[in-house]
């Protein structure tokens, strides 16, 4: 048998292709069962990489892909 690449997964015997995971979740080795969701402060844009600090100016919810920029009169110098 062949391990799923990152960014896939497979939770069941037998089967003959892996499964992409979902937006904002990610697996970024080999083999993976299931997919992580990606954690607060930070953001997942590659399914296939670990999850990236969310930059200063921005906030990151569980499960984004991307920062959301701070509201006007909220900041944030740092990153995560």
């Amino acid at each position: 048998p062949k391990p799923c690449s990152p960014g896939t997964f497979n939770d069941l015997n037998g089967q003959i292709s892996c499964t992409a995971c979902a937006d904002g979740n990610y697996s970024a080795y080999p083999g993976a069962v299931v997919c992580d969701l990606c954690p607060i402060g930070s953001y997942c844009d590659e399914k296939d990489e670990p999850p990236k600090p969310c930059p200063a100016g921005f906030f990151c919810l569980e499960g984004q892909t991307v920062g959301t920029p701070c509201p006007t009169g909220y900041q944030t110098t740092l990153t995560g």
